[in-house]
């Protein structure tokens, strides 16, 4: 038996609770025993899993003593374990993290350490030894209220009260999470501090803190900040956006008239590809979504990055002011300390904090701080120095000042950059640069500005003219003096003329530079006169993601080094080496980063289709260029939202076509395959189960079926000896195998009776029928209940589908059994990310909407939950079911649907709703393309009711979109529910399909027909 399992039953408990680690508050006794057990394995496979997790929180709570945490460091404090590595004990605890059910730290990337440690809780030893210090820091940051770590890390005033040995992100966290217990009268978290005098005290300190607060108003910010990590020899990006108001999303990114309404949903790209998405509120404000799961690393060029937005029509909007400056290698450059091993660059010479960080060239000459790390980046040496009050660095013949202890200020120039231009070294003007710059208390308005064009010239006033060319501004606030430069195109223009795929010719209009295009491996340069330039391709098979290429003036040694898309005439996938897939190729949905599409030609689209479902085609138009592969998701999961998610063979078509006037070319098609392999299994002559993947060996994990509920828990099977085999347990009979996300496997039903029988279709559905009935009278204490709940939160924390399990698809075959489903699923949502992560996961892989369900289902469900006795359950349930419908796009049209289920109040349409206009208008956005090629097979609306959006002849293609509204409304109002019958599953996909095609309009006619009084509608 493993020790954490020892742990469960001197607790009197079956299996994990779910609740922290820290929470089982291991003893002295105990934690000498886990040591014990993990250095006395002989082999690696002997070593449990979540052993390993448990060791890794104990660690942090016991044995952390400052410093950066490291894999390594926790490995080492195992006396006697030799058999593993810590990379490999690194991963047996994220297994077991995985097997805990314990829910991963997300900003920009899953932060699977940082979990493990903070499972722990707090870092008590090393707290208790600097109590002081910790007192003094939470005593400050309560005053802030934060809501993440990003509101006081980054404030080297704040951090400088921790100990040096304490400023850390895990430490932030920490610190974070007492501050919030605080504020929140988290008892049990803070029970943490109880059992040390030193932090008793601190906690005491707090709480009589909290009772002078004022809720401070938080500035909306923006974090931006390169970060450099000594410790990996690298730069990277970090990004962090707080939630918008409609007015500020306006104004920081989309910066259009204010009469045009804002899309619901935007999406945010880095050198394209998707970083997150911007999600409108049902309150006006847009929450952040991330998507991206790696680190936004800096290549050590001159580039600036290309940051824009798309809304839903895919207009693209410019962000690159977001990130107007980088990290230099040319010159000194200064840093402020944001842990041990982590520095933040500042954009200019000046910084609020005692201390500074020179980061240099090894070579330049520097005078004052102190040395205290070489360094090699990118393939120079440099120092990094600290220092107090000034540093002096001689470079160019001119002296540069970099102070601490300083007021400074924040700027950037308007970026003007023309859309050929992808990525350059400066910022890009037409015309005299616009500057907007501001400090801790907002805007400024009343800048010093002059500019030159070389060193051996003087400023010039702003309002001398300025010349096209490389200039450098010196901005003037008070005693603080910053630099920039940018670069200043004039009327510019180029002009591409290509015929294939391997050969283009560019030309330059109104050029005033000498103008370059840079040679490498796989260009060849052909220079026809001063303004044009013909490239050739050196291969067939590789294209280069970029053409890089130089503008100057010539009376300047440095001018504008620009990249720009390959302009070569054609359609091509690139793999993220630049190398051409092949037609009729294949790739997987998780393998889609680092693709790109080039489709350098007019008139052409895209058109999507399930192989499972290739009557349904979604097309969409593709504009030049080179754009991630990954813009396509939204799409290609919709589509095969159509089919069951289980289905194996379902693939999901790309056929890039040209657009003629009687039809369409067909260019190129590929293949997007939802699974990478299958998990093959046979009973051999013994009867015994072999079970394997090929041609990977990934880590896999069971779940019983058909089997008590305290044996329904997560397993994790082993690989030895060429097969899978359960550890130290016995193998259930039946049970669902399946991938962790590092590999895409398809879950597969394992049973090791040999007479079993596999399942028709036919009794499926009748076995789903049956779970129904017997949920529907179930109460929600009883075992089957519990039962549903396992299944969904192994699901929830396995990224498994949802549609695995049949108790969990038995929520469509019924508008009542939907409504109880969601209000126990939010009743019981410990993780509080039922609404915000799950919900929407569970509907796309069953099929169906929870909001289908008939208003008298919604209020029955509550008191079935027992509301009426507990203010507290009403609270709660009413809470997440109208944060459900804020969460529906348009929030804005779904609230008026709550209003009418839950106040019984007729949805107000939106002002000047014509039925006849939108349709034409619904028509008309989809386009004629997609209006042929729509599912053929709709819901039935009763005859009485099809006059509520009547469908004739001329509007028979969007008999689907006309159809889907009616359905749902007659169910909300609990007038008819065709569309929960068992045969009925290809309908449910079809109606959200609607949804997703046009949802402005689907939520739109809902309400519509909500208008009519359906309970007595007559024709």
């Amino acid at each position: 038996m493993s020790v954490f399992n020892e742990l469960l039953a001197s607790r009197q408990l079956g299996r994990h609770s779910g609740q922290a680690l820290w929470a089982y508050a291991l003893d002295d006794a105990g934690f000498l025993q886990l040591s014990q057990t993990l250095a006395g394995v002989s082999n690696s496979e002997e070593l449990d899993p979540v052993d390993c997790a448990l060791y890794y929180a104990e660690w942090w709570k016991r044995c952390y003593n400052g410093g950066i945490p490291s894999k390594r460091e926790v490995l080492d404090s195992i006396d006697g374990l030799r058999v593993t590595d810590e990379e490999r004990f690194f991963q047996l605890a994220r297994k077991g993290g995985q097997l805990l059910g314990v829910r991963w730290i997300k900003n920009q990337n899953t932060l699977y350490f940082k979990t493990l440690l903070l499972q722990g809780g707090l870092p008590v030893r090393h707290m208790s030894a600097h109590s002081g210090n910790y007192k003094n820091f939470l005593l400050k940051i309560i005053e802030l209220n934060p809501s993440t770590i990003d509101d006081f890390a980054f404030d080297n005033d704040l951090t400088a009260l921790l100990p040096k040995t304490s400023r850390n992100p895990e430490i932030y966290e920490c610190c974070l999470s007492i501050v919030k217990a605080i504020m929140d009268n988290d008892e049990a978290y803070l029970s943490i501090l109880n059992g040390n005098r030193e932090l008793n005290e601190i906690s005491s300190e707090l709480r009589v803190k909290k009772l002078s607060l004022r809720v401070p108003v938080r500035r909306t910010r923006i974090k931006v900040a390169w970060m450099l990590d000594t410790h990996k020899k690298s730069i990277r990006l970090y990004l962090a956006f707080p939630e918008f108001t409609t007015e500020q999303f306006r104004n920081l990114f989309i910066r259009n008239n204010e009469e045009d309404q804002l899309d619901y949903v935007y999406k945010c790209y880095y050198n394209g590809v998707i970083v997150c998405k911007f999600i409108k509120k049902a309150n006006g404000q847009y929450k952040t979504d991330w998507v991206n799961q790696h680190d936004l690393l800096w290549d050590g060029g001159d580039q600036l990055p290309d940051i824009y937005l798309t809304g839903i029509d895919g207009k693209r909007h410019s962000c690159n002011d977001l990130v107007g400056y980088l990290p230099r290698l040319d010159q000194a450059t200064l840093w402020t300390a944001y842990d041990d091993t982590q520095y933040t660059l500042e954009k200019g010479r000046h910084t609020t904090g005692d201390t500074g960080f020179l980061l240099s060239l090894a070579a330049q000459h520097v005078s004052g701080g102190e040395a205290i790390e070489d360094l090699q980046l990118y393939g120079e040496a440099f120092q990094l120095i600290r220092f107090r009050e000034i540093i002096t660095v001689s470079q160019d013949g001119e002296e540069r000042f970099f102070k601490t202890s300083s007021k400074k200020i924040d700027w950037y120039i308007l970026d003007q950059r023309p859309k050929w231009i992808k990525r350059a070294n400066y910022p890009i003007t037409g015309s005299k640069p616009h500057i907007i710059a501001e400090d801790e208390n907002g805007p400024i308005k009343i800048i010093d500005l002059k500019w030159r064009q070389s060193l051996s010239m003087g400023w010039n006033n702003w309002n001398v003219p300025i010349p096209a060319g490389l200039t450098e501004l010196k901005l003037q606030i008070g005693d603080i003096i910053e630099y920039d430069t940018c670069f200043m195109l004039g009327r510019l223009e180029r002009r591409v003329h290509s015929e294939s795929l391997h050969q283009a010719q560019i030309e330059l209009v109104n050029n005033l530079f000498v103008f370059q295009i840079n040679e490498n491996p796989w260009v060849h340069i052909d220079k026809a006169g001063p303004h044009t330039i013909t490239l050739n391709l050196t291969s067939t098979s590789h294209i280069p993601a970029a053409i890089h290429g130089s503008l100057r003036s010539a009376n300047q040694a440095h001018g504008l080094q620009f990249e720009m898309e390959p302009p070569f005439h054609g359609v091509a996938i690139l793999d993220p080496g630049g190398e051409v897939l092949a037609n009729n190729s294949s790739l997987t949905l998780n393998k889609l980063y680092g693709y790109r599409l080039m489709t350098n030609q007019d008139q052409l689209i895209v058109n999507m289709s399930n192989t499972s479902k290739k009557d349904i085609i979604i097309s969409e138009p593709l504009e030049r260029g080179l754009s991630s592969l990954m813009k396509l998701e939204d799409k290609i999961i919709q589509l095969y939202a159509l089919s069951d998610i289980m289905d194996s063979t379902s693939e999901i078509l790309l056929e890039i076509a040209e657009q003629k006037q009687f039809g369409q070319i067909k260019l190129a098609e590929y293949r997007i395959q939802r699974y990478e392999q299958r998990i093959a299994w046979n009973l051999d002559d013994q009867q015994r189960l072999q079970l394997q993947t090929a041609p990977l060996q990934p880590e896999l994990f069971a779940v019983p079926l058909d089997c008590a509920l305290d044996e329904l828990y997560l397993r994790d099977l082993v690989w030895q000896d060429g097969i899978y085999t359960f550890r130290n347990e016995n193998s259930p009979e039946k049970y669902i195998a399946f991938c962790g996300k590092e590999v895409r496997i398809q879950p597969e039903f394992i049973c090791s009776d040999s007479l079993h029988e596999q399942t028709s279709a036919e009794d499926r559905l009748e076995r789903i029928n049956q779970l129904r009935d017997e949920l529907l009278t179930a109460g929600a204490d009883e075992e089957i209940w519990q039962r549903l709940l396992a299944y969904f939160r192994i699901c929830q924390q396995n990224a498994l589908t949802y549609a695995t399990f049949d108790i969990l698809r038995a929520a469509s075959f019924s508008s009542e059994l939907a409504a109880r489903v969601f209000v126990f699923l939010a009743y019981s949502d410990e993780t509080e990310t039922f609404i915000s992560e799950s919900c929407g996961l569970l509907e796309r892989d069953i099929g169906f909407c929870f909001h289908w369900a008939a208003r008298e289902h919604w209020l029955a469900a509550t008191e079935w939950i027992g509301f009426q006795s507990d203010e507290e359950v009403a609270e709660l349930i009413f809470g997440n079911i109208f944060q459900y419908f804020e969460e529906q796009q348009p929030a804005e049209s779904f609230k008026e649907t709550a209003g009418y289920i839950f106040r019984d109040t007729r949805p107000r349409l939106k002002q000047g709703f014509h039925l006849n206009t939108e349709i034409s208008k619904m028509r008309s956005l989809l386009g004629s393309k997609v209006l042929a090629e729509l599912p053929k097979k709709c819901p039935k609306v009763p005859e009485a009711f099809k006059s509520i959006i009547g469908v004739n002849a001329d509007l028979a293609n969007v008999k689907l979109l006309l159809k889907s509204p009616v359905t749902v409304a007659l169910s909300i109002a609990n007038v008819d529910h065709t569309l929960w019958k068992k045969e009925n599953e290809d309908v449910r996909r079809h109606v959200r399909y609607s949804q997703l095609l046009n949802p402005a309009w689907y939520s739109e006619a809902i309400n519509y027909c909500l208008t009519k009084n359906l309970i007595t509608y007559e024709l």
